[in-house]
């Protein structure tokens, strides 16, 4: 499978080629969901991505302004650290890869952050029976790769996404969905060591978008 704009896509795809199965702001006031700040925060997250050394880092801030561009809705969640629950800004994805329109891949994705992106991010990732978690905070930087699989019951697909892709900057690079609705899910991740805390996602609803993009076909 060759995905050349997903910088997530790069923690799991080495390991997983099959289908998943299982079925925000400039301050703290967000409750959501809401996209009224989808399109500053696409602006200070490409910022930020472009002003960050780390590549961790960079790449998780990338990660959200992608998300974020193609309309999912921000709220606020629960992320455990070290055991103790903390409050994110929160938003998720589900990505299903098409090929000539049939599903070949997907991979599920929840991005949650702190403030205004300078603070704590973290990335929680599942595809094909493996787990990846990226964390960046201001002093380190770090992600776990390995097999797992979160809980997930995702809703039904609701209305269609408002996508920010028109005023998106180019280098954020989000595609031009075949289709992107508005989907919720429930959904819990274990706790994860990295950078020397553990993270966990303690089963939540979480507000997000299912987008389908499509790839090429392997060659021949």
């Amino acid at each position: 499978m060759t995905v050349d704009r997903l910088p997530r896509m790069r923690l799991i795809v080495l390991f997983a080629v099959a289908t998943l199965t299982a079925a925000a702001c400039s301050s703290d006031s967000v409750s959501g969901p809401t996209t009224n700040q989808n399109a500053q925060l696409i602006l200070r997250f490409d910022s930020l991505h472009n002003a960050t050394a780390d590549e961790n880092r960079s790449g998780a801030m990338l990660d959200i302004a992608q998300i974020l561009a193609e309309g999912a809705p921000i709220a606020t969640g629960t992320v455990m650290v070290n055991g103790v629950a903390e409050q994110y800004h929160m938003t998720a994805e589900l990505q299903v890869l098409d090929e000539q329109g049939t599903p070949v891949d997907s991979q599920y994705t929840v991005a949650a952050w702190k403030g205004d992106g300078t603070d704590s991010i973290v990335i929680f990732n599942a595809s094909a029976g493996f787990v990846a978690v990226l964390v960046g905070t201001p002093a380190a930087s770090g992600e776990f790769i390995g097999p797992g699989n979160p809980t997930l019951a995702l809703g039904a697909p609701g209305a269609a996404c408002q996508s920010f892709l028109s005023v998106t900057p180019t280098d954020v690079s989000a595609p031009t969905p075949v289709q992107c609705q508005r989907q919720s899910a429930t959904v819990a991740f274990d706790a994860e060591s990295v950078v020397g805390s553990t993270f966990a996602l303690p089963s939540q609803s979480v507000a997000g978008i299912r987008l389908e993009v499509n790839i090429q076909p392997p060659p021949p």
